[in-house]
């Protein structure tokens, strides 16, 4: 998810709830970062969730 806390964006993975290192000015400025480095947004039971990519592969190998 990316939430706003006091006045920063902080995108936050929906699995493991670990933070990105960095905060962020905007909104597009945290959707971009996740998309350069490797987070994922996906669907699942309904809801969007953005995921880590150490958690991406993890949630991938449950599904199988």
């Amino acid at each position: 998810m990316i939430d706003k806390i006091e006045g920063r964006y902080h995108l936050i993975c929906d699995i493991c709830g670990g933070e990105a290192e960095q905060t962020f000015n905007s909104f597009d400025e945290a959707v971009d970062f996740k998309v350069d480095s490797g987070w994922i947004i996906q669907r699942h039971k309904g809801c969007w969730e953005d995921v880590c990519p150490d958690c991406y592969s993890v949630k991938e190998e449950r599904r199988r």
